[in-house]
Parts: structure tokens; C-alpha cells; sequence
């Protein structure tokens, strides 16, 4: 339960220290969507509708930096960025999580060319229409098997 302790606490310290300057930003966006039987939610951390960004922030270790394994994050962003298609109609144009590495060693990034710089790290990932038809299809076929089994 340590890391999903220590998760929530960055989150919630992050989110009642961002701040939400525009309009155009939500911070802690629900979304939801009914498909059948079945509902697909989550909690946007920042929705910028200005720049069509997902932001989320994320506690992780160094070697998922090191490893750039963000096949999780992407999902997810990408899970995210199609109910706010179905839901507001808005196309995202851009992913971005925000990483606190808890392992992250001033020592090591000192001495080591594979290890991260800083303890925060920006994955970035810019959204293409082929996403959108992936996630889809990724999504139909979960609940399809869902309500087979």
C-alpha cells in the first residue's frame, strides 16, 4: 500500500497547488461513458481545452524513466483523450505526464549517462488520428469480452 499512499499524497498536494489560471483548464475532469452494460471513467488531473492537452501527474521509479516504459501512461492518456471526444467533442492533441521519480538519486543522475537528470520527468506524447481509431477499437474489444465472460 506504500506506493499508492505515497501516489495520493503527491497527488493531492499537486492539485491543491495548481494553479488553474484560465478558464480553458479543468482540473480533476471526470469523465464517464455508458457502452452497454458497462461504464468507462477516469479523473482527468488537467484538461487544457485552450491547448487540447491531458495532463497527468504520476509517481513512478527511476528505471521506468530509464526504461522510457510508458506503454501504461499512453493508454491511459489515450483512454482519457477519447471520452473527452464523446463526451465535449473536443480532440486532444497532446498527451503529458508529469513523473516524480520517489527513487530518484542526485548521485546517480551525477554519475551515470542512462540515469534521469532531474527527479521530474515530462513524457510528452503527441496524439495522430490513427490513436483515436486504435484506442477505439482497443476499448470495444475489452467490453466485448467483458460481457462474454
Amino acid at each position: 500500500m506504500i506506493p499508492a499512499l505515497f501516489g495520493t499524497a503527491v497527488h493531492q498536494v499537486l492539485e491543491q497547488n495548481a494553479p488553474i489560471l484560465e478558464s480553458d483548464i479543468e482540473s480533476e475532469y471526470s469523465v464517464s461513458e455508458q457502452f452497454g452494460n458497462n461504464t468507462l471513467s477516469g479523473r482527468i488531473d488537467l484538461l487544457n481545452l485552450k491547448e487540447l492537452v491531458i495532463e497527468d501527474y504520476k509517481t513512478c521509479s527511476a528505471n521506468k524513466v530509464m526504461k522510457q516504459d510508458f506503454q501504461d501512461w499512453y493508454m491511459q492518456g489515450m483512454e482519457y483523450a477519447y471520452l473527452v471526444y464523446l463526451i465535449k467533442g473536443v480532440i486532444s492533441k497532446t498527451l503529458k505526464f508529469y513523473a516524480l521519480m520517489k527513487d530518484w538519486s542526485k548521485i546517480k543522475s551525477a554519475t551515470s549517462t542512462n540515469y534521469p537528470a532531474s527527479p521530474i520527468y515530462v513524457w510528452k506524447y503527441n496524439i495522430k488520428d490513427s490513436d483515436y481509431d486504435f484506442i477505439e477499437r482497443y476499448i470495444k474489444e475489452k467490453l466485448s469480452l467483458l460481457e462474454q465472460y
